[in-house]
């Protein structure tokens, strides 16, 4: 690859975040996603607590807490900052946030698809048809292999 494309393409990425942002997204792109992890952050975050996120999920707060540290951690960045009793996102934490939702969302539509979807593979048949013959004809034609 030619380094003059490089450069440009970091001067690009540059002007769209800041290097702060571009170094936080190198770090967690290099860095494997504990998925466990990901998934403490984004219950906390939209409960807005660490004891209503234990609640739900079921385990000690002092567990949540020691992951979200470790999370925290590795990504080198806090994502969380104290609001009296609560906690609030980062500006950093709004970005894992937001790829968390996305991440998990896609999760539950997968679980949705593979509940609700037939386990035979389907099979995809297309047909061309001259605007000589009509329609009704075509249709007749096609019924017996679209039942």
């Amino acid at each position: 690859m030619d380094g003059n494309y490089v450069s440009s393409y970091i001067v690009s990425l540059d002007r769209i975040l800041s290097i702060k942002n571009l170094a936080f997204f190198l770090r967690v792109a290099m860095a494997s996603l504990n998925y466990k992890h990901l998934h403490y952050f984004w219950t906390v975050a939209k409960c807005g607590s660490i004891a209503r996120a234990s609640e739900q999920l079921h385990v000690t707060p002092q567990t949540i807490s020691g992951q979200l540290s470790l999370f925290e951690e590795i990504q080198g960045e806090a994502l969380f900052e104290k609001a009296g009793r609560n906690l609030e996102l980062t500006e950093a934490g709004r970005l894992v946030f937001a790829y968390a939702e996305e991440i998990f969302l896609l999760g539950q539509e997968l679980e949705q698809v593979l509940q609700h979807h037939p386990t035979e593979r389907t099979v995809q048949l297309r047909v061309g048809v001259s605007d000589a013959v009509a329609k009704a004809v075509a249709y007749k034609l096609l019924e017996p292999a679209l039942r």
